[in-house]
Formats: C-alpha cells, sequence, structure tokens
C-alpha cells in the first residue's frame, strides 16, 4: 500500500475489511469493489471524459457552433472539480440549475445521515448515481450543450460493432414456431445481451468471435438461477380478457436493445402479450444505458443496415411503434434518482400504479438489479421475495449478469462452489441469474391484510 493511499484511508475512516453482512455496500469498507471503482475507476472515467473534451474541443465547437467553446471549457472545469472532490471524499452538493429533477435529488441527500453524505461515506450505490447525474447537469445547465452525449459515439458503436451478430440472430429465429423452448432460448440471448456493456469495443465480448448461438451453449452452464419456466407459465396463464401489458425495465443501447426487441416482437407475434412499454433512461446513464432519443436512433439505425434480415425488422418494430403495440414510456427521472425500487411507492407513486397496469416487468441489467434488492450485502441465499422488500406492482421477471457483489436466491452448496472456484467471482460478468417472483407470491404465512 502506498503512503498516498494509508493517508486517504486513515484521514476519511477506511475500514480494511470487507462489507459488514446485511449492510449497505460502501466504499468505507477497503476490501469492498465500491472502494476500487470510486478510488480508481470513476475518477479514471472522469479524466478519460475530460480529456477527450480537451482533445475534440475544436472539433466539437465546428458542430455546436463558437458559442459553445465556453460552454465546453466549463463543463471541462466542472468535470475535473467533481474528480478531486471524489479522490477527496467531499460532500454531496445539492442540485442548484434547471435540472428537472432537482427537487427529487436534493430531498434524497438531505435525508443522507451525517457522515453518509460523501463519496465513500454512503452507498456504493448512491455515489455512482451521484457522479453520473452530475456529469449530465454540467450539460443541462449550459445555453448550447443541453442535447450533449458524452457517451453518443461508444453507444452508436455499440450498436454497428454487432450489426453482423444481428442479422445472423434475425436470420436464425425469423421462421420459429411458437413453443417453450423458443422462448426460454430468447430469454437465455435477452439475458447474456447484458454483458454488452462490459466489453461492447473490445474482442473480449465472446458473442461477436463465436457467434450468438454457441455462445449460448457455452454459457449454460453459467446460469445459476434459473427460473424460466415459472416465468414461461407465467406468461401462459395470462388472463386476455382484457390487454397484456409487458413493461421493460430497459438497460443498455446497441445490442442488449436489440434483443430486448427480439423477445419483445416474440411475445407479441406468439399473442403472449398485446403491447410491450420500454422505459428507458432519462439522461445518458452509465455510460451506455439507452434514452429515448437511443431507442429512435436504433430503430432507424438498423432500418439501414445492409443486412435484409435486419431491415425487415426494423421496419416491422416501426410498425408496431406507429400502431402502439410498442411504447416508449413517457420521461421518468426516477430511473436515475438514488432510490432503490422499494421506495418507488412512496416517491413515485403514480410510477407505481402505471407499473401495476403491467402483467410481467421484465428488469434488464445488473445496476436496475441493485436498485431492485438494494445495494446490500445480503446472505446470497436469502429469497428473492425478501429481498424485493415489497416491490411487487406486477409479475417480475429479473435478467441480470452478475457484476457487482450483491446476489440473492442463490443455493448454499452453488454460492460455495462459485466461490472455490473464484472468491471474485461476482465481479467478473461470467455469471447470469434469471429470477420471477409472483404478484400476489408472498413469503409470510398469511396476509396481513
Amino acid at each position: 500500500m502506498s503512503n498516498l493511499d494509508l493517508d486517504f484511508d486513515n484521514k476519511h475512516g477506511i475500514v480494511n475489511s470487507k462489507t459488514a453482512r446485511h449492510s449497505l455496500i460502501s466504499a468505507r469498507f477497503k476490501q469492498s469493489f465500491a472502494y476500487y471503482v470510486l478510488r480508481y475507476r470513476l475518477p479514471s472515467h472522469l479524466a478519460e471524459i475530460k480529456n477527450s473534451l480537451i482533445d475534440k474541443l475544436d472539433t466539437l465547437v465546428s458542430q455546436y457552433g463558437e458559442e459553445s467553446r465556453g460552454d465546453f471549457k466549463k463543463v471541462i472545469y466542472k468535470i475535473g472539480q467533481l474528480k478531486i472532490r471524489m479522490e477527496n471524499n467531499g460532500i454531496f452538493h445539492q442540485f442548484s440549475g434547471t435540472e428537472p429533477d432537482k427537487d427529487l435529488w436534493n430531498n434524497f441527500l438531505l435525508n443522507l445521515e451525517e457522515g453518509q453524505n460523501t463519496f465513500f461515506g454512503t452507498c456504493f450505490l448512491y455515489s455512482e448515481c451521484y457522479v453520473f447525474r452530475r456529469l449530465i447537469s454540467y450539460l443541462e445547465n449550459t445555453k448550447t450543450l443541453k442535447k450533449f452525449d458524452y457517451y453518443a459515439l461508444k453507444k452508436e458503436r455499440a450498436l454497428i460493432n454487432f450489426s453482423t451478430t444481428i442479422e445472423v440472430m434475425l436470420f436464425g429465429i425469423r421462421a420459429v414456431q411458437a413453443s417453450d423452448d423458443v422462448l426460454r432460448f430468447l430469454l437465455r440471448l435477452n439475458l447474456w445481451g447484458n454483458q454488452c456493456d462490459i466489453s461492447a469495443d473490445t474482442t473480449k465480448y465472446k458473442v461477436k468471435k463465436k457467434g450468438p448461438f454457441e455462445h449460448l451453449r457455452e454459457y449454460e452452464k453459467n446460469i445459476i438461477i434459473d427460473s424460466s419456466n415459472s416465468i414461461i407459465n407465467c406468461f401462459k396463464s395470462a388472463d386476455h380478457s382484457k390487454p397484456v401489458l409487458v413493461d421493460f425495465i430497459s438497460d443498455n443501447t446497441g445490442y442488449e436493445l436489440v434483443v430486448d426487441f427480439m423477445l419483445a416482437n416474440y411475445l407479441l407475434e406468439t399473442k403472449l402479450a398485446d403491447k410491450i412499454r420500454f422505459h428507458l433512461k432519462a439522461v445518458p446513464w452509465f455510460v451506455t444505458d439507452a434514452t429515448a432519443t437511443d431507442f429512435y436512433w436504433t430503430l432507424d439505425q438498423l432500418k439501414k443496415q445492409t443486412g435484409r434480415c435486419t431491415q425487415e425488422y426494423a421496419k416491422l418494430w416501426l410498425q408496431y411503434l406507429s400502431d402502439g403495440k410498442f411504447e416508449v414510456a413517457e420521461t421518468e427521472y426516477f430511473w436515475t434518482s438514488p432510490y432503490e425500487f422499494y421506495r418507488m411507492r412512496d416517491v413515485r407513486p403514480d410510477l407505481y400504479r402505471q407499473l401495476a397496469q403491467a402483467y410481467m416487468i421484465i428488469i434488464k441489467g445488473d445496476c436496475n438489479y441493485r436498485k431492485l434488492i438494494g445495494d446490500f450485502l445480503w446472505d446470497a441465499s436469502e429469497p428473492f421475495i425478501t429481498c424485493i422488500r415489497g416491490f411487487q406492482p406486477a409479475n417480475i421477471c429479473s435478467l441480470r449478469i452478475v457484476k457487482t457483489e450483491i446476489i440473492c436466491g442463490l443455493s448454499p452448496e452453488k454460492n460455495e462452489v462459485l466461490t472455490k472456484i473464484d472468491k471474485d467471482w461476482r465481479l467478473g460478468g461470467e455469471y447470469g441469474t434469471i429470477q420471477f417472483i409472483e404478484k400476489n407470491y408472498c413469503s409470510c404465512p398469511e396476509s396481513s391484510e
């Protein structure tokens, strides 16, 4: 350990241990993934954005106009200041500009207990959300850069680099007959699409090297919780006397968003669902998360691809959008807030009631999973129903690649085996979970109502 690290740890009360059982994940614990991310990864990420803006300043000004030069310089300065505050475990500042969700955020920040309103003192999820929300607030409070997206090129590449893979997938499923096995396959395809944000710009992402179908066969053994049968039976049991609505709480754009479309398409074609509603991020978020802008850009880009199947499906999905079978939900800042889902009923009751219209909610990705069960060190074997803490507006399907420390619903034996193989198995994005909770399911012996 360097003297700088030792001085930092001593100054800010960093404990040289793992996160304590049944406590919030926090960078206060040095042996946690949170410490690594906030101490090294996120500062490096901020430096990368800042340096990229500096290097491309003249090019960006040519696109956004000379008036934007001053705005870019202000943003560059503020990113640098945010990095310094994080590196010094500074306190969270209130939002005081034109951010549409500043009251939502400020109320949250004001209610943090003393000592928990700093980057390393509070929950890991809260700190990460704060950093990404701050980054966008700098743009929102300029005159010329309100629609600028730090991550636009990365997100566009995340789709274009997979154009061949997408064509292969669409060609492969175009004539399949409806069956439980096909839906099971599409759930898996959708699950592993969540790997994409780890390495969309590298050769590490195995879908590109081996092809999507071989990739699924290879990774079948890495699905460590699999409630596919329950999910399939739930879809088949839907009451079709009224329209069956499925909500996607989306995660990444690019390849993952396309496999979302594919699963949604199957549900509509087989009449397991009558309408699909996509909940997207209100602002650019966690680098590659999908916004409404990304959603529409993706469909337009797919329509322009050379692959025949890709073009045909893009036209079909655009028609679904026109017909109301696909719908983009209204902009909702809860998805880019620090609040866990169990608090939604109190913080955003209208959103909770909207989700209650759905028959099934498909919750995508690791960050959404963290908000679903909280950035909380549950025992790995604790029941899913316990960890969602009452968030049951509808049937819930969670599709998640494990990239952070939290998990629940895993058998003790499986956890022990995985830990023996690799003590850091939860961080590598090599394992996936397909979890399900029925709307009316309760773990208690009898209802308290």
